[in-house]
């Protein structure tokens, strides 16, 4: 009786493999490709810290509001001669028909001296620094002689506006108006009405009125008030 062998395996090793190759050096980084989109914004951080406070500002300028001309339409009288508030009067008298508003008028040049000079005026007393302001006034008259009719603004003294009329102004009364510069501080502000000579002028509803306050502060030339602006 025949009995097969099974064949042994062989051992398991290495000893009938070819030895390994090294491996290859690695691969150089490819270029760099494009940024990718841009991502959502991350969370807002908190807030820092209040800084200090700064120092306070400047008080807003306030200026004084309505007319500052005393007795502008010439409602009020210490005599037939001189209007209340009128510290200027001279060949001046109370009109009763040749008004623009209400009872009274200021004549210059009255019948008996209607060939004589005429000057009315007054001090603005409550003209702030800083501020500028509108000159306005009705009148109505002739001069024959062509001696020119004028309003007048004075800082101490000194003409710092003038509306010269035409002659003649008539029948009806006309309006004029100037614009005046900044009240300079510690500036005595006068207003004044001249008639050189002959000839009769009225005068009604005189006004001196704040327009606001002037950039700058208190500074001469005029800030943003329009010095050339005039309407007659």
């Amino acid at each position: 009786m025949w009995f097969w062998k099974k064949k042994s395996e062989p051992d398991a090793d290495c000893s009938c493999h070819p030895p390994c190759l090294p491996c290859p050096p690695p691969c150089p980084p490819g270029p760099e490709g494009p940024p990718g989109p841009e991502g959502p914004p991350g969370l807002e951080g908190p807030a820092g810290p209040e800084g200090p406070q700064g120092p306070p500002g400047e008080p807003a300028r306030v200026c004084p509001c309505g007319n500052l001309a005393a007795n502008g339409s010439f409602d009020d009288w210490d005599s037939a001669n001189k209007p209340l508030g009128w510290n200027v009067a001279e060949n001046v008298g109370r009109e009763t028909k040749n008004v623009h508003t209400l009872d009274y008028a200021a004549q210059l040049g009255i019948p008996s001296g209607v060939n004589d000079p005429a000057r009315l005026g007054q001090t603005v007393t409550e003209a702030e620094c800083g501020c500028c302001y509108r000159f306005e006034f009705h009148a109505t008259g002739r001069s024959p002689t062509g001696d020119s009719f004028r309003g007048q603004v004075l800082y101490d003294g000194t003409v710092v506006r003038e509306i010269v009329l035409p002659s003649p102004v008539e029948p009806q009364y006309s309006y004029f108006s100037t614009y005046v510069p900044c009240v300079p501080p510690g500036t005595t502000v006068d207003i004044l009405f001249i008639k050189p000579g002959v000839g009769t002028w009225f005068v009604d509803d005189v006004g001196f009125i704040a327009e606001g306050p002037c950039s700058g502060g208190c500074w001469y030339p005029p800030g943003n008030c329009d010095p050339d602006s005039s309407v007659g």
